[in-house]
């Protein structure tokens, strides 16, 4: 499986600099939208007003988690991430953490879903 963020203009944020603290909560409610079955996810999510974010950090495994299941991490600056060439009719799980200079915040909740 591979993991490939891919940008797009109009998904992109910006945030304004107010204060240095590490980002107040997890991001908010992750969800997926998918493509063709097995080809790639789309997770999004939300980030709590006022927040300083300078990335997010997108973990995806294999769930339940076999002895030989990978975890993949993936930084994107935009508040959502492509997964892609996952496994057809398998169950995924994944969680963001968003990130600035001074930390990270605690995981969202888990994302559990199946191409």
């Amino acid at each position: 499986s591979r993991i490939t963020p891919r940008p797009t203009p109009q998904a992109q944020t910006s945030h304004s600099a107010k204060g240095f603290q590490c980002p107040r909560g997890p991001p908010c409610s992750p969800r997926s939208a998918a493509q063709p079955p097995g080809s790639s996810v789309t997770v999004y999510w939300k980030v709590s007003p006022g927040d300083i974010i300078d990335c997010f950090q997108v973990y995806c495994v294999e769930d339940p988690q076999g002895a030989v299941s990978e975890e993949y991490r993936v930084t994107v600056k935009e508040s959502y991430c492509i997964l892609e060439d996952l496994e057809p009719d398998r169950k995924y799980k994944v969680w963001v953490m968003a990130v600035n200079y001074t930390g990270c915040s605690l995981p969202s909740d888990r994302l559990i879903f199946r191409t």
